[in-house]
């Protein structure tokens, strides 16, 4: 099946203009905005790594969509997996609705960019400047170097340095306000590092009434526990599941996980 999944959003041949390189799907990432630049063509499936099961999940919520493709991008840093995700839905005729999420300010700016550089309005769309948490108040979270780091999270104080990172105020964005008055989301891909366990169990009746399907980035033992425990407890099935920092058999073979994986699925949903 994941043949033909991967088959059906292949992008073919893509045009490349300077100083960009594409992803799978066929969106296009400046180099300036991502390290690894991978300047060749698209292969026939992603590559079998950790980011197999998120293509896999991204491409199965497209093609699973009714019409439009909406989708939350939760610690988008520059939007890259949403932005892949309306390409992707483009090459199949469906418009998109995007909910982006990030809070680091470098990577906001860069959010919108991205968005442009790839043909699609951010005006059209939801962007949040703020970090995602179980409710509305201000948090501190570290800022700075958002060319070379991608793992600026919640911290508890001022005080609490990464690397000599800054830590400011910003708001906090409970998964409720980002997704005010949408009815209805065929894929949430988050990654907040280490914040995902307290969004999900604040949102449990949310998710169970409005959200298809849930793609986790986890970051340890512990919060994958609480994820197994929250999901199940509204009736979600994994689809995937593969813990944090370890490497082990997977479908695709053996995988080298980073960040761990959770993709889950509501099968009540209508």
């Amino acid at each position: 099946m994941s043949e033909a999944l991967f088959a059906r959003f292949h992008p073919g041949h893509i045009d490349l203009s300077p100083g960009f390189h594409p992803t799978w799907a066929g969106s296009l990432i400046r180099n300036e905005f991502d390290g690894n630049c991978y300047s060749g063509q698209p292969s026939l499936e992603p590559s079998r790594d950790e980011e197999w099961f998120e293509w896999h999940s991204l491409l199965t919520a497209v093609s699973e969509a009714r019409g439009r493709f909406v989708m939350a991008e939760i610690g988008a840093g520059y939007g890259r997996w949403a932005v892949a995700g309306a390409v992707a839905a483009q090459r199949v005729g469906a418009p998109s609705s995007l909910v982006c999420v990030e809070a680091e300010p470098g990577h906001f700016a860069m959010l919108g960019q991205h968005m442009r550089d790839n043909g699609i309005d951010p005006a059209q769309h939801r962007l949040i400047e703020g970090a995602a948490t179980w409710r509305d108040a201000p948090v501190y979270f570290t800022v700075g170097k958002p060319r070379e780091w991608w793992g600026q999270l919640i911290v508890s104080s001022t005080d609490e340095k990464w690397d000599g990172d800054e830590v400011r105020t910003v708001p906090g964005i409970s998964l409720a306000t980002a997704l005010r008055d949408i009815p209805y989301v065929d894929l949430i891909d988050m990654d907040i590092q280490g914040a995902e366990a307290d969004v999900v169990e604040s949102s449990l009746p949310l998710l169970r009434e409005r959200v298809r399907r849930l793609h986790i980035g986890t970051h340890g033992p512990e919060i994958e526990a609480r994820l197994r425990v929250a999901l199940r407890s509204i009736d979600f099935r994994p689809a995937w599941d593969f813990p944090w920092g370890r490497t082990v058999e997977t479908p695709i073979g053996r995988v080298a996980f980073q960040d761990g994986v959770q993709t889950w699925v509501n099968p009540s949903f209508p």
